[in-house]
């Protein structure tokens, strides 16, 4: 009998996250009018892609070795 499979993939989970990340942000600097600093969007953007990847290399590989 063939499993029903219903999870999110993950790619499609890393651009829901990312979209939502970059609302946030955009939320963030509207709300306390921060002037918008290119290089601070730059390196948080780069944080964010950095951990992100991490999470879902690790979930992955958990996935994996069931």
């Amino acid at each position: 009998m063939k499993e029903n499979n219903t999870s999110i993939p993950n790619w499609l989970l890393y651009i829901i996250l990312s979209l939502v990340f970059a609302l946030v942000f955009v939320l963030y600097h509207l709300i306390f009018n921060k002037q918008t600093n290119w290089i601070e969007v730059l390196v948080i953007t780069a944080i964010f892609y950095v951990c992100s990847l991490i999470y879902f290399s690790i979930f992955k590989f958990d996935k994996k070795s069931k």
